[in-house]
C-alpha cells in the first residue's frame, strides 16, 4: 500500500472507532520471520504482524509476530 493509502486507511479506522488488528506482507524468497527491515519499519507495536512465506514448495507458511522496538516475539496462530 502506498503511503497516502496507508494514511487514509488509518484515518478511516480512527473515524470508525476501530482498532488496527494486524498488518501482513509476504516474503517471496525467505522464511516467514521478520527481516531487519521489517523490524526497523514496524511502527505499530499494538498490531499483530503476519508474514507469509512463498519460499516453501507448494505450501504457504504464515507466522505472526509482536514487534516492539528492536525485538520481536512469535505469536502462536490458531486457525
Amino acid at each position: 500500500m502506498d503511503p497516502a493509502g496507508q494514511i487514509d486507511a488509518l484515518r478511516q479506522i480512527r473515524e470508525c472507532n476501530e482498532e488496527l488488528f494486524a498488518i501482513y506482507h509476504s516474503h517471496p524468497s525467505s522464511p516467514a520471520v521478520p527481516s531487519v527491515i521489517d523490524v526497523e519499519e514496524a511502527g505499530y507495536p499494538e498490531a499483530l504482524y503476519l508474514i507469509i512465506s512463498l519460499n516453501t514448495k507448494g505450501v504457504l507458511e504464515m507466522r505472526g509476530y509482536s514487534i516492539k522496538g528492536k525485538n520481536f516475539t512469535e505469536i502462536e496462530l490458531t486457525l
